[in-house]
């Protein structure tokens, strides 16, 4: 995909956006906010070529940039907040610059902390909230689709809801964590339905 089509997409989502509360101006809840998946992370060559990386994060930055003029320019009652998610590995010291650079873009982050073990959402939750005064979210994967390595989709359901507890609990004093996103509805939806089919007699 080229620069410039990246751009014209992006645009065109978000104007859908604000078109869409403008239109149903009387109904709520409004669409609140634009959150942009965007990952050069998985382009092939990111983490080995670094002249690679670091085109692939200039135009990153580039389309974030034109996200947040376009929504800037084009909302007629008040700027949308824009978030975007990040993996966990943004957030290393050796990503500081990309880190900056988005922080500098956005409103908040929502870290897909994506993994198929309790201890290490629990340790890179810890991680990521430090590494920023920005807004965060923590990611979980709960779809069964998804890497076996990256979800939750095989934790049972009630220490689903313990490490959902785990997390509140434990940043419910962190200024910056706002709170728990899951990827996504329809694995959710699946994964209560497991559970309630489970105990019923």
């Amino acid at each position: 995909m080229t620069r410039r089509a990246s751009e014209r997409e992006t645009n065109e989502d978000t104007s859908q956006c604000q078109k869409y509360n403008v239109l149903f101006n009387t109904y709520e809840p409004k669409i609140a906010g634009i959150k942009l998946d965007i990952e050069p992370h998985a382009i092939q060559g990111w983490d080995e070529d670094i002249a690679k990386r670091e085109s692939l994060n200039a135009r990153y930055l580039a389309l974030l940039g034109n996200a947040r003029a376009w929504i800037s320019d084009k909302t007629a009652e008040g700027e949308m907040p824009l978030w975007v998610d990040c993996p966990v590995k943004y957030f290393r010291e050796e990503h500081h610059e990309l880190l900056r650079g988005l922080s500098e873009l956005v409103d908040g982050i929502t870290v897909m902390s994506y993994y198929n073990r309790v201890d290490n959402v629990l340790k890179n939750a810890k991680f990521v909230i430090a590494r920023t005064e920005k807004p965060i979210e923590i990611g979980l994967e709960i779809s069964p689709n998804a890497p076996e390595t990256d979800t939750l989709a095989q934790l049972p359901y009630h220490e689903f809801i313990k490490l959902r507890e785990t997390v509140h609990e434990e940043y419910a004093e962190t200024s910056n964590f706002i709170g728990i996103s899951l990827h996504d509805y329809m694995a959710l939806k699946q994964f209560s339905e497991h559970y309630e089919n489970s105990i019923s007699p």
